[in-house]
């Protein structure tokens, strides 16, 4: 999996996440310290990265809500 940690996570996670074989990119390692965050969710997106942040309460706010509601339809025991 591509994954991002955020600059609140340390960069020591770099070396368990690839033991794990995880593609890792640190934030710090494409920005200074105190990047906005709309420019580091910008990044994830384009990387197509798993975003992993202690600060999820400050990204949320650049998913857009669904518009419409799924039908499980497999289980038919309502929406997800």
């Amino acid at each position: 999996m591509k994954v991002l940690p955020d600059e609140n996570i340390t960069q020591k996670s770099i070396s368990v996440l690839e033991r794990y074989g995880h593609d890792v990119i640190h934030v710090l390692q494409r920005f200074d310290a105190g990047r906005n965050d709309e420019d580091v969710f910008r990044l994830a997106l384009q990387e197509k990265r798993a975003l992993i942040t202690l600060n999820g309460k400050d990204f949320i706010v650049f998913i857009p809500p669904r518009t419409e509601r799924t039908f499980c339809h497999e289980e038919k025991r309502g929406y997800v």
